[in-house]
């Protein structure tokens, strides 16, 4: 990682009273982080964290401003081994007025496969608890409401859950709502590419097993869902 220390930066710091710099930051692996707009109200920033090409839930791309996290005793929270730092990127912005943004990459993060993100064990109910907590906590200070908050998250979780389950009633929950209408809506219309075959094959995957245990109801339930899903598009 490469330290900001231009002259422009510093005297950032000195005349927002609230606020977060967000720095560009480069995947590898992944996408190229893209910020397009050099500044951000709180609102902005807080959605920008739901967007795997905004400037998304972690902390290693971001500067925060020590007095605000002492004024609002902003913590990790020490209870939940997964998504800690997305809790903790909202718990601060919520408190923001305004996020200044750095488009020039000045940090390069490698996934490490021994990351607790890969390697702590919690249920799939575990995890999207988190994420209806940061929900609440927004709402509560007061911004507008967003399915976002709940239909980003949730496509992740549950196919992490789907591959990498806990136990077998943990894969079953997420095989459950992976063939939700609200989930096949989501993931063929609303994910980006990558997601979306991601999904496809899971589904692929859940249909095999399925065929394979001679049990039909959740094929059934999949299909009728997107039939259902498909008539209502072609109507509008």
């Amino acid at each position: 990682a490469h330290a900001i220390t231009t002259d422009a930066w510093r005297n950032s710091l000195d005349h927002y009273q609230e606020f977060v710099i967000i720095v560009a930051l480069d995947l590898k692996i992944e996408e190229t982080i893209s910020v397009l707009k050099s500044k951000m109200s709180a609102e902005e920033a807080i959605r920008s964290t739901y967007d795997f090409k905004g400037i998304q839930g972690i902390v290693c791309n971001k500067i925060f401003k020590k007095s605000i996290i002492d004024q609002w005793k902003t913590q990790f929270d020490p209870t939940i081994p997964k998504y800690e730092d997305h809790k903790f990127v909202v718990a601060y912005l919520v408190h923001c007025q305004q996020v200044s943004c750095q488009g020039e990459i000045t940090y390069h993060y490698i996934k490490h496969p021994k990351s607790s993100l890969f390697t702590s064990k919690t249920s799939l109910i575990q995890d999207l608890d988190v994420y209806l907590t940061i929900r609440k906590m927004i709402v509560d200070h007061g911004f507008e409401d967003s399915k976002q908050y709940l239909d980003v998250p949730l496509q992740m979780i549950v196919l992490n859950h789907y591959w990498h389950p806990l136990d077998s009633d943990d894969r079953t929950e997420a095989a459950n709502r992976m063939i939700s209408r609200r989930f096949i809506l989501y993931n063929l219309f609303k994910a980006t590419i990558k997601n979306r075959i991601k999904f496809l094959l899971a589904l692929l995957s859940l249909v095999a097993v399925e065929l394979g245990h001679h049990i039909f109801d959740p094929c059934s339930k999949f299909i009728a869902n997107l039939i259902g899903l498909t008539l209502e598009f072609s109507q509008n």
